[in-house]
C-alpha cells in the first residue's frame, strides 16, 4: 500500500500521471469522452499606473543651479517647479517621454525653454536640464572662440516700425557703456558701438562689457526710438527689442494704473515717459495718463514717496493698452526728527538719474576748477576735439565725425563764445555724450549722422526749484 502511494506521488511529480486533458490522459492515450482543461491564462506583467521622474536644473551662465524653473513632463503636463538647489521631481500618470523646463529670465534674455528625452529603463538616472555654456553661445552667435576678458557680454534683439508688429531692415543700432578701464587721470571712458539690422530685423553686438548699464539706442532716417537703458546683469547674454516711432507721427496718450506689492492703488505717483510733454500724476484708484508722447521705445520712471523709484521700458505704439506698474517699497527706518528741508530743483533730480545712469560723462566743480580755462577742461572729454582760435580765448568744438558739437547752458543751444565767456566758477558740471544718440530727446538733432553733445549747468539753475 505504501509504495503504491509513493508511485503514484512520483508519477504526478514528473507530469505523468493519469488525469484527463485537452487531447487525451497525461499518459498520452486519447479519452473518447470526459470534459476537457481549459489551459491556464497567459501571464502579463502589470504596467506602472505612474512614473517618477527625478532632475536638476542647471544655470551654466552663473556656474549655479536655477531656483524656481517651471519644469514639465511630456506627454502627461504634469508641472513642478525646481528647488532652492535646482532640484525637481515629477509624478506622472503615464510614461515620462520628455522633460522642459522655463524661467522667466532666461526668457528675458531668449535663451527660451531646455529640453532633454526621457531615456527608456533609465528611471533611477536623474535627469540635468542646463541652459548653452556662455562658450556654446558665444560661437554659436559670433563664429569665433569668446576672449580672455570682460567684454565677453552679447547683446541682441529686434527692431520694429511704430506698429509694433513690422520688422525693420538696415536700422542702425548704437550701443553705449561706461568702460571699467579708467584712465590714467581718473576720467571716465565711454564706449560707444554701432550695427545694422538685418533683412530680418535682428541686430547684434558681440564683445560688450560684461557688467554694468549700457544705453541703447535705435535710429533710421526719420524714425528713431528713445534711449532705452540696459540694466546691469550678471549673465553675459542681453536681449532689447526696439520700437522706432516717426518723427512727425502723432503723439501717443499712455495710460495705466500704479499699484503696491500688494496690489493696492498708489495715490499721487509720479510718472515720467522720455519725451513725454510733462509728467503726470496718479489719482486714487492709482490711474494716470501721460500726455503727447512721441512713439518709439522709452524710459518710463515712476516715483512715490515710501516705495522705491520704479524704471521700466515701454513700447509706445499707436494702438497703447494701459499698463500696469508695480512698485516695491524701501527699507522702513526709524523715526526721525526734520528740523528743515530742502527741494531738490527737477533739472538737478533728472541730472542726477542721468549720471546714475552711467551712460553720459560729468565733470563736476571740484575738477572744472583745476584748470586754467573752459577750453582745457573741455579737452579732458575724450570725444571732443578743441579747436582754440586765434585770439586765444574762443575755441570752436568738433566730434569724433568731425561734425560741430552742440553746446547747451542751463538747456538753452548757444555758441561755443557763449561758453568760453562763461565764468568757470559759475559751473557747476559739464555734462558730455559722444554722440546726441544717447543724449535727453530735447537735445537731439535727429539727423542721419549725430554729433556730440555738451550740457552746461550754471550753479544758479541748480539751486533753482
Amino acid at each position: 500500500m505504501f509504495g503504491l502511494i509513493i508511485g503514484l506521488w512520483w508519477a504526478q511529480w514528473a507530469g505523468i500521471g493519469f488525469g484527463p486533458t485537452p487531447d487525451g490522459f497525461r499518459d498520452g492515450s486519447r479519452s473518447g469522452s470526459g470534459p476537457p482543461v481549459r489551459p491556464a491564462p497567459e501571464w502579463r506583467p502589470r504596467l506602472p499606473i505612474s512614473d517618477t521622474v527625478r532632475g536638476f536644473v542647471y544655470d551654466s551662465l552663473l556656474a549655479e543651479p536655477l531656483t524656481g524653473a517651471l519644469v514639465t513632463a511630456m506627454p502627461g503636463g504634469e508641472t513642478t517647479v525646481s528647488d532652492s538647489v535646482g532640484h525637481f521631481v515629477l509624478i506622472s500618470a503615464q510614461p515620462v517621454e520628455l522633460v522642459q523646463a522655463v524661467h522667466a529670465e532666461l526668457d528675458q534674455i531668449g535663451l527660451g525653454e531646455m529640453r532633454v528625452a526621457r531615456v527608456q529603463n533609465a528611471a533611477a538616472r536623474e535627469l540635468v536640464l542646463a541652459t548653452p555654456s556662455r562658450r556654446t553661445i558665444w560661437q554659436r552667435l559670433c563664429g569665433q572662440v569668446p576672449p580672455n576678458d570682460a567684454m565677453t557680454g552679447i547683446v541682441f534683439g529686434s527692431v520694429r516700425d511704430g506698429d509694433g508688429r513690422t520688422l525693420l531692415g538696415g536700422v542702425i543700432v548704437d550701443l553705449q557703456w561706461e568702460s571699467l578701464q579708467m584712465s590714467a587721470d581718473t576720467m571716465p571712458r565711454y564706449e560707444t558701438r554701432t550695427t545694422r539690422s538685418d533683412t530680418s530685423g535682428q541686430f547684434l553686438f558681440c564683445g560688450v562689457q560684461e557688467f554694468g548699464q549700457a544705453g541703447i539706442a535705435a535710429r533710421a532716417d526719420a524714425r528713431h526710438s528713445g534711449n532705452v537703458l540696459l540694466y546691469a546683469e550678471v549673465r553675459p547674454v542681453r536681449r532689447v527689442d526696439l520700437v522706432l516711432g516717426a518723427i512727425n507721427a502723432p503723439a501717443v496718450l499712455v495710460r495705466g494704473t500704479v499699484q503696491d506689492p500688494h496690489g493696492a492703488p498708489v495715490y499721487d505717483a509720479t510718472v515720467e515717459i522720455d519725451g513725454g510733454e510733462q509728467p503726470a500724476r496718479t489719482d486714487s484708484a492709482g490711474g494716470f495718463t501721460v500726455i503727447r508722447v512721441p512713439p518709439g521705445s522709452r524710459m518710463m520712471t515712476v516715483r512715490k514717496v515710501g516705495l522705491l523709484p520704479t524704471l521700466r521700458t515701454v513700447d509706445v505704439v499707436e494702438t497703447m493698452t494701459p499698463i500696469t506698474i508695480t512698485m516695491e517699497r524701501g527699507i522702513s527706518l526709524d523715526g526721525v526728527t526734520v528740523t528743515a528741508r530742502r527741494t531738490v530743483s527737477r533739472t538737478l533730480r533728472d541730472l542726477m538719474e542721468r549720471r546714475r545712469a552711467g551712460i553720459a560723462g560729468f565733470l563736476d566743480s571740484t575738477r572744472i576748477m583745476q584748470f586754467p580755462r573752459t577750453q582745457s577742461v573741455l579737452r579732458m572729454i575724450p570725444s571732443l576735439t578743441v579747436h582754440t582760435v586765434a585770439n586765444g580765448v574762443d575755441f570752436t568744438l568738433h566730434g569724433r565725425l568731425n561734425c560741430g558739437a552742440s553746446v547747451y547752458i542751463d538747456g538753452v543751444k548757444v555758441e561755443t563764445e557763449d561758453l568760453a565767456a562763461l565764468p568757470m566758477e559759475d559751473i557747476a558740471t559739464i555734462e558730455s555724450y559722444g554722440t546726441d544718440t544717447f543724449a535727453p530727446p530735447q537735445y537731439r538733432s535727429f539727423v542721419e549722422k549725430p554729433c556730440a553733445v555738451i550740457l552746461v549747468w550754471t550753479k544758479p539753475r541748480l539751486k533753482r526749484p
